[in-house]
């Protein structure tokens, strides 16, 4: 098993990913869970062709995963596939959903939608991001989450550019993570501190917090 910077807590699930996995596949992996290779600390940085699959309760937010410190990501649209299992997780049938959502049917119970959306880096063009969720009859979301991190051409280091509307501070734009975003909210609600300054002591105590988690 290889490991994304050598780091246990984040196994690499494919190099050089494959996009297509059948229905059966995608719920061995993601629902049933039959595999070893499971990431509970999110990849930073991944610039190669790489796949992960993501324990999402282990991050400090669920939708921590998609802050990867790669800059913004142009959401380049989605699709999904239906399938109808039964009780012991074997698919009976699977088709497309539909691409229009007032045409698109409930998914009932015993069926999972495996949704996946398709992004493309605004710092190079060439460097694409899968995600692939499962979502639940009930519209939940279930825990594990297959990231995919591929080059339309030749790998090469992304350099992140800054963001759009920025006009003083040129450095590369790394949009904030939902945890740090949750705790800057609970920070202003009973604080006399400005934002600067709690932004600051925030960042600070991450930063302490994945020092802690990296020599354990």
């Amino acid at each position: 098993m290889k490991y994304y910077r050598h780091d246990v807590r984040i196994p690499i699930f494919k190099t050089y990913p494959n996009e297509s996995y059948s229905p059966q596949s995608l719920v061995d992996l993601l629902v049933s869970r039959k595999t070893r290779r499971i990431a509970t600390k999110k990849p930073t940085k991944v610039q190669g062709n790489l796949s992960f699959i993501i324990d999402s309760t282990k991050l400090k937010n669920k939708n921590d995963w998609s802050a990867d410190d790669l800059g913004s990501w142009e959401n380049q649209g989605n699709s999904g596939t239906i399938v109808t299992v039964d009780e012991n997780n074997q698919v009976l049938d699977s088709w497309r959903m539909n691409r229009k959502t007032k045409d698109r049917q409930k998914i009932q119970p015993g069926q999972y939608l495996f949704y996946k959306t398709y992004f493309r880096s605004r710092s190079s063009s060439d460097f694409r991001r899968t995600s692939l969720v499962v979502k639940t009859h009930d519209n939940k979301t279930l825990d594990l989450v297959m990231v995919e991190y591929r080059f339309e051409g030749e790998v090469h280091p992304i350099v992140v550019k800054s963001h759009g509307l920025a006009k003083k501070n040129k450095q590369g734009f790394i949009p904030t993570a939902a945890s740090t975003k949750n705790k800057i909210k609970d920070a202003v609600s009973g604080t006399v501190r400005g934002p600067n300054r709690i932004f600051d002591d925030i960042f600070e105590m991450s930063m302490k917090n994945e020092q802690l988690c990296f020599f354990e």
